[in-house]
């Protein structure tokens, strides 16, 4: 079994070598560009020449302040800059808002989980009805954790739609090592359900290089890349998402990790 699609989120287009991108890339892919206005995506949208890029979407985020992700914590004023992206290909990460702190696993469960309970969010419908009035005219990929739907009903509501694509991110890297035997337990179970409710489910790999906390645990070899894109195979997972672009360009043979992908991509 192979994937029949590869997408790559984009966070950190500045740090991409875009020519070298251009040159090495070698299979068809899409790619979600994180910028926070219209005009920071098309100017990185530009930089991307290769026709290997069968698609280039918007991956909307927010200034730290506002939470950087979107989410009914998020306000009114916050989850309004959506609709600049009105008609584009949409990739929106639904989180509880970021906090100022570094990564590490157990102090962010313990954070998020006091956040949860003492904080109302209180903007669940008005970020609903705006992504819904956004599919209309959007091609919308709603990305978040694997979380079970009464944790998720914390900070968003489910939205029901057949037309809006859903991504989950199985990172293990972010995973403190001794428990992911357990994590991947409860992941090959979601992703068994994701997959029985909704064919067209994605899933996502990383980390390959750091995300927004920039001190996120990453791969320490490329075997570690390949193993879970097996893992996700193993588990029928047809498309797959990569996490991050800017992280696998900046690996010192960037050419092998692209080789990795395309010898599991049915092309």
């Amino acid at each position: 079994m192979k994937f029949n699609k590869v997408l790559f989120w984009c966070e950190f287009p500045k740090e991409v070598n875009w020519k070298r991108f251009n040159k090495i890339l070698n299979f068809n892919i899409e790619v979600y560009i994180a910028a926070k206005n219209k005009k920071e995506f098309n100017f990185y949208k530009s930089k991307i020449k290769t026709k290997k890029v069968k698609n280039i979407g918007v991956w909307p985020t927010l200034s730290k302040k506002e939470g950087y992700w979107f989410s009914g914590y998020s306000s009114k004023k916050s989850i309004n800059k959506l609709k600049q992206f009105k008609k584009l290909k949409i990739k929106i990460d639904l989180e509880p808002p970021l906090l100022d702190i570094n990564y590490n696993f157990f102090k962010l469960v313990g954070a998020y989980k006091i956040l949860l309970i003492s904080k109302r969010p209180k903007n669940k419908n008005y970020l609903n009805k705006t992504i819904l009035e956004l599919n209309k005219n959007s091609n919308i990929i709603l990305s978040g954790l694997p979380l079970p739907k009464f944790i998720d009903s914390f900070y968003i509501n489910q939205i029901k739609n057949k037309n809006i694509k859903r991504n989950y991110f199985i990172y293990s890297t972010l995973v403190p090592r001794f428990l992911l035997p357990l994590a991947n337990i409860y992941y090959k179970y979601f992703i068994k359900k994701s997959i029985k409710n909704n064919k067209n489910v994605m899933f996502a790999v990383g980390c390959i290089g750091h995300g927004i906390f920039y001190s996120e645990p990453t791969y320490n070899n490329i075997n570690e890349f390949e193993n879970d894109l097996k893992f996700l195979l193993k588990n029928n997972v047809k498309n797959v998402a990569v996490f991050d672009l800017a992280g696998l360009m900046k690996r010192e043979n960037p050419n092998k990790w692209f080789d990795v992908l395309k010898k599991h991509l049915n092309q």
